[in-house]
């Protein structure tokens, strides 16, 4: 997670979001509510991967049903 908001804070640089979003994935996989919110963030809009709204919510759903706030 943390490589992952290091490589998303690294402004204009395209390929670094789409490392970060990578490394959110794999975090989101793996049960992290975290990494699920911020992947969902990056898909609300279109950082780093295709803009999809519906994934977006999907990702926030799934990361508010584990307590994330």
């Amino acid at each position: 997670m943390q490589q992952a908001n290091e490589l998303e804070s690294a402004a204009g640089i395209e390929d670094n979001t789409w490392q970060a979003a990578v490394l959110y994935c794999q975090a989101a996989r793996g049960g992290s509510t975290e990494g699920q919110y911020r992947l969902g963030m990056l898909y609300a809009f279109g950082r780093g991967v295709p803009e999809s709204r519906p994934l977006a919510a999907a990702l926030f759903s799934l990361a508010a049903s584990q307590g994330h706030a």
